[in-house]
């Protein structure tokens, strides 16, 4: 299996480099030349959609309220820049809304997109509303984008609206009661952790590809691609890169 058969997926941008799902790292993945580029949503207090891993901004930001109970404009008060791990690099970061990812996105239309709708969102706020608000801001992206998530009915409801989106289901087990579901719902990728996943692991047979996060070892990326698991998420895509063009 050549290198030129992998195929990089940048998850959250490159977080090793820039702060996670910021349009400063998401913009480096992309101007990278990687063929995919992973964000997630969740959604504010009044109901802005905005690229955050977490339900609140504790871990990056040292901010301990829910995104839930703050709005948009509160949230861009705050700098998201991780002084703790880049210094004053990235003074100054906001927290970036999914209006001002597709503006970008629309920039580098060799990208490919996965979007992924996060759980705590679809709880809290419901199904219908996070779909209702995503899909139309996605609009001008359709042909390039992936929604995926952890969420299975969000997943079957995007399947029986017919709209248009590929999806990707990110699995938390490989259980039979899995396997059925995968089945039924019969998505275009399904996504797994490395340490569900390995290169020798038996694998579903169905029409999807699979994905396998997060890699960022360039030998171990190689033994994915040389199994057939050729969409690798990484979280140093330009480090990956470089690494497996000395292989």
């Amino acid at each position: 299996m050549s290198t030129e058969s992998l195929q990089l997926v940048a998850h959250r941008g490159i977080p090793e480099r820039f702060p996670e799902n910021s349009l400063i790292g998401l913009e480096a993945a992309m101007r990278s030349c990687v063929p995919y580029v992973e964000f997630d949503l969740q959604a504010t207090r009044d109901g802005a959609l905005v690229l955050s891993h977490d339900s609140d901004l504790r871990r990056i930001g040292g901010i301990e309220q829910s995104l839930f109970d703050l709005s948009l404009e509160q949230l861009k008060a705050f700098d998201l820049g991780q002084r703790e791990r880049f210094g004053d690099r990235f003074h100054g970061t906001r927290i970036a809304t999914l209006g001002e990812l597709v503006r970008l996105a629309l920039k580098y239309p060799q990208c490919q997109l996965l979007v992924e709708l996060k759980t705590e969102s679809l709880q809290h706020f419901g199904i219908d509303t996070i779909i209702d608000r995503t899909l139309p801001q996605l609009d001008p992206l359709r042909a390039r984008c992936t929604i995926i998530s952890f969420h299975l009915p969000t997943l079957t409801e995007l399947k029986s609206r017919r709209c248009g989106y590929r999806l990707g289901w990110i699995v938390r087990n490989c259980s039979q009661a899995e396997q059925a579901r995968a089945r039924e719902l019969t998505p275009n990728l399904i996504i797994a952790s490395r340490q569900l996943l390995k290169p020798a692991s038996p694998r579903w047979p169905g029409p999807w590809r699979w994905v396998v996060y997060t890699v960022d070892d360039a030998a171990l990326a190689l033994a994915y691609a040389a199994a057939g698991i050729v969409l690798v998420e990484t979280n140093d895509a330009e480090s990956l890169t470089r690494a497996l063009l000395r292989h």
